[in-house]
């Protein structure tokens, strides 16, 4: 699969995970998209091609990855977290919207990303949360972005 059709193939799946037609769908989408690189996506969906198959709950992990990053960054931009106005050559979410919509996005795109792996009808589904959970949690992601604003002089 060429890289033009992952990332069309990739944004058909996102568009339609996060187009349910509530309050919120204008949020969630100025968060996801555009994804920019599209490295977490294509690295799923090239272990689905080593694999010779791309199925659905392929396409439901990458977009879990990339919404859970996506949460990560908009939270990240916040005042009280790195005070950044601009992501991906736009206004962050908080600065085009304001900081409480920034917030409750995020909150919306965290519980979406473990959502979506709930829809996943792989039998390893409860290990892949498992590890998603672990690595996104209090001991990864969040421990690593603990560290990098309490200045610590830690090593990872």
């Amino acid at each position: 699969m060429n890289l033009e059709t992952v990332k069309a193939d990739f944004y058909a799946t996102l568009k339609s995970v996060l187009d349910k037609n509530n309050h919120m769908t204008q949020l969630l989408e100025y968060a996801c998209i555009p994804a920019g690189k599209l490295f977490r996506p294509k690295l799923v969906y090239a272990l689905a091609s080593d694999l010779k198959t791309l199925e659905n709950d392929h396409k439901m992990l990458a977009s879990a990855i990339e919404i859970h990053n996506a949460y990560s960054l908009v939270h990240d931009d916040l005042p009280s977290m790195e005070d950044d106005d601009m992501r991906r050559g736009k206004p962050s979410l908080h600065k085009e919207f304001n900081e409480w919509k920034a917030i409750l996005t995020g909150d919306a795109l965290l519980g979406l990303s473990f959502e979506l792996l709930t829809k996943m009808k792989s039998p390893n589904t409860l290990e892949i949360i498992k590890l998603f959970s672990q690595y996104t949690g209090k001991d990864g992601l969040i421990y690593g972005q603990y560290l990098d604003l309490s200045h610590a002089n830690k090593s990872f």
